[in-house]
């Protein structure tokens, strides 16, 4: 059977040769089987094969010395020739348990590329050449992977690993069928497992509903298999975002909590408007966020009447409605009716989910920096597509090309899957209207009184016949509370406890 490797070591042989060898030859000595010898990959199709061990391993050993990230930053070799970036690039692809050997005066430069710059930093054993013993038992208890079973000190054809399980919620798991035990949220389970060919299930308690089906190869896909339940998750975070009002279907994203720079930041430009200023940095907790703006067809489920003023497809935003209309008449009966407690998103809210929230790309728009790619605004949302550089507040003319709004879900989605975040309407905030501060703000909301208080309410996104400028994801707009035009529409916003957790709370 061919040699499955489950450590790899990464290194440049100007300075990491020798500790490379020094690893190796200590964790093959200890059973492990290791990738580090070049000389074997020398015939056939080298970078195939080397990005299959990769693939292979469970650990990735990256041997940093002082000059390891040097012809990288200098970009005098090109990256399918900078094997050290390839190799490490694929396994932070791969999500592979990435272990830094740090030398000694090794530092980890700030501008490296994007796709290495996540390297781990803090993960490090804290090598030592003349306290070596003492740094390789370190090194194991960071391993991801085992030896190869032995008898009588020599390697068995059949080896024996565990199966590594962790599941982000509380799960029942199986085996070809049998129930193998239970685990829960964070919660690492090991299962010994012979090399061969088995299925997987693994069960949602919590959701029933729930499982992930998984085929495995024990050890020629994978010598020690960690198993994170990102898609048990997400099905989970799915089915707790759909809900169902007078046959009405409507899905609620889910948004990790995060850390970004709101206001006018560089890719804003010239647009961007002092009331963006100052930029400054805003934590936010997790939170659901509406995949859509409200429809018309949701708002007639809710409310039984349909104020909107461009009619004709159900499927548009829900517009000419107030901060108080939404606030005080829409919200509280769709919470009496589905039991949970939506509300409006804060202005801090808002814009972190609009610019993709923790997989932000940097985008002016919400999805994209071409705005006809995300957004329906005064250009585009008329029978013709109009001309001229400037925006040209003309409602006649915009009227005469029957500009309006367009159903939901017509333009491409932003990184979180979430639809005309720029343009089509403005969006109702929860917060009043007012200054930034350049101080550092954790889950930020301006609201005096719910009741009365704060006349001038936030609106995001921009509109079907705004500027371009009008949708760009920092950009802020304010109206009186008790204000309806067909450009004002909202999301809803809901936070991410279980049904039991809402009760105990009610």
């Amino acid at each position: 059977m061919a040699e499955v490797y489950d450590i790899f070591i990464s290194y440049r042989r100007e300075g990491g040769f020798e500790t490379a060898q020094l690893l190796n030859d200590r964790l093959v000595k200890d059973g492990y089987t290791v990738s580090f010898d070049l000389k074997t990959l020398r015939e056939g199709d080298f970078d195939k094969a080397l990005l299959e061990r990769v693939e292979q391993c469970s650990d990735f050993l990256l041997v940093v010395d002082k000059n390891c990230f040097q012809k990288t930053l200098e970009g005098n070799l090109p990256r399918e020739k900078d094997w050290l970036r390839v190799e490490l690039a694929y396994a932070l692809e791969l999500k592979k348990n990435i272990i830094p050997i740090r030398l000694k005066d090794a530092v980890f430069p700030d501008n490296l590329p994007d796709d290495i710059k996540d390297v781990p930093r803090k993960n490090d054993p804290g090598y030592s050449k003349n306290h070596f013993d003492a740094f390789y038992e370190k090194l194991k208890s960071f391993l991801h992977s085992h030896p190869r079973v032995t008898v009588n000190g020599e390697s068995n054809n059949v080896q024996q690993h565990d199966l590594k399980i962790r599941c982000d919620i509380p799960c029942s798991v199986y085996i070809d069928g049998e129930l193998i035990g239970d685990t829960f949220a964070g919660e690492i389970l090991r299962i010994p497992l012979e090399e061969g060919q088995y299925f997987l299930k693994c069960k949602s308690r919590a959701y029933p509903g729930i499982a992930i089906d998984e085929d495995i190869d024990m050890p020629n896909k994978t010598m020690v298999r960690k198993f994170f339940l990102q898609q048990s998750l997400q099905k989970e975070r799915e089915a707790r975002g759909k809900f169902m009002v007078g046959g009405v279907e409507f899905q609620m994203i889910y948004v990790e909590g995060g850390t970004f720079t709101m206001g006018s930041t560089p890719e804003q430009g010239d647009d961007a408007h002092e009331t963006e200023k100052p930029a400054h940095k805003v934590t936010v907790d997790d939170y659901y966020i509406g995949e859509t703006v409200v429809t018309q067809a949701l708002w007639k489920a809710v409310m039984g009447d349909n104020p909107s003023d461009i009619k004709g497809d159900d499927n548009c935003p829900v517009e000419c409605v107030s901060w108080n209309d939404v606030t005080q008449k829409f919200i509280p009966k769709l919470n009496c009716l589905t039991g949970r407690s939506f509300r409006l998103p804060t202005e801090a809210e808002w814009e972190f989910a609009a610019r993709g929230g923790n997989k932000s790309k940097g985008y002016k728009y919400s999805g994209s920096d071409d705005i006809n790619e995300v957004a329906w605004y005064w250009k585009n949302s008329g029978d013709r597509i109009l001309k001229g550089t400037d925006y040209d507040r003309d409602w006649k003319k915009i009227r005469n090309n029957n500009n309006k709004t367009h159903p939901v879900k017509s333009k491409k989605p932003n990184e979180l899957g979430l639809y005309d975040m720029s343009g089509n309407v403005w969006e109702w905030c929860k917060d009043e209207y007012g200054d930034y501060s350049g101080d550092p703000q954790v889950n930020p909301r301006i609201d005096s009184e719910d009741q009365g208080g704060g006349r001038l309410r936030v609106c995001r996104g921009g509109g079907w016949g705004y500027d371009a400028k009008r949708c760009r994801v920092a950009d802020r707009l304010y109206d009186a509370r008790d204000r309806r035009g067909n450009y004002l529409g909202f999301r809803l916003v809901l936070f991410p406890s279980l049904p039991q957790e809402e009760e105990k709370k009610a």
